[in-house]
């Protein structure tokens, strides 16, 4: 999966410039460690400013909200 994220992102799918730094790409697989590390090799380091709040667990353990974050189907 993240090799294909890699790819499609490479072709420009999600965006190009300081266009592709308003976008996070991310591959989580739930039974799996690395999904942080994931997220850091698939993007630009200006696209993850904000990513480090918004994907971080509420206080009670719950993950956060998906707010404003897409997800390809």
């Amino acid at each position: 999966m993240e090799t294909a994220m890699a790819r499609l992102d490479a072709e420009g799918l999600f965006g190009t410039g300081t266009g592709r730094h308003c976008v996070v790409v991310t591959v989580e697989v739930p039974s799996e460690t690395g999904n942080d590390e994931r997220a850091l090799r698939l993007n630009p380091p200006e696209a993850l400013t904000d990513w480090p709040a918004e994907a971080a667990p509420l206080e009670d353990g719950r993950p956060a909200p998906m707010g404003t974050r897409a997800v390809l189907e």
